[in-house]
């Protein structure tokens, strides 16, 4: 178990390197893996926090021992945490579609552009599209998400 000041670093330091990465380096790249890494890198993040403030809110005796895979660290946030901490429903959104999001790039084995959509396709052919300006807004999310996260344990 990690101490969640170092978690809540980590987290910070996935985000400014998914920032250079999806502002600065994607413009030269334009590649349909790289796309994938940032996004891998800003679920990363995400995840890091999230393990941080459910680490804090243990130390705190506020919630029970939990799950690490990040379906279950999101429902735990959602039921025992969100509420309290006050997150808006769209931080529950936002979370939700990164759980979807990394269960759909870890299932797919074929992936490409189309100008500034990215598709994704598994097995039996499914696909899924996403576009590039849903990417960044998912870096704003997390951006902010971590932020919060990190103002919630620094007045601990």
């Amino acid at each position: 178990m990690e101490n969640y000041h170092e978690l809540i670093n980590k987290a910070q330091k996935e985000i400014d390197s998914s920032d250079h990465l999806l502002f600065v380096t994607y413009n030269i790249v334009k590649d349909s893996k790289f796309v994938f890494s940032v996004t891998n890198q800003l679920i990363d993040a995400v995840k890091y926090a999230l393990e941080a403030l459910l680490e804090f809110e243990r130390k705190s005796k506020l919630i029970e021992p939990y799950p690490k895979q990040f379906n279950f660290m999101v429902e735990t946030f959602k039921k025992k945490v969100a509420e309290r901490r006050e997150f808006e429903e769209k931080t529950l959104t936002f979370l939700n579609k990164l759980v979807t999001m990394e269960q759909t790039i870890d299932s797919s084995s074929l992936n490409f552009r189309r100008g500034d959509t990215y598709v994704l396709a598994d097995e039996d052919f499914g696909t899924q599209s996403i576009e590039l300006q849903t990417i960044k807004s998912y870096f704003s999310s997390a951006q902010e998400f971590v932020t919060k996260v990190g103002d919630i344990i620094e007045q601990d």
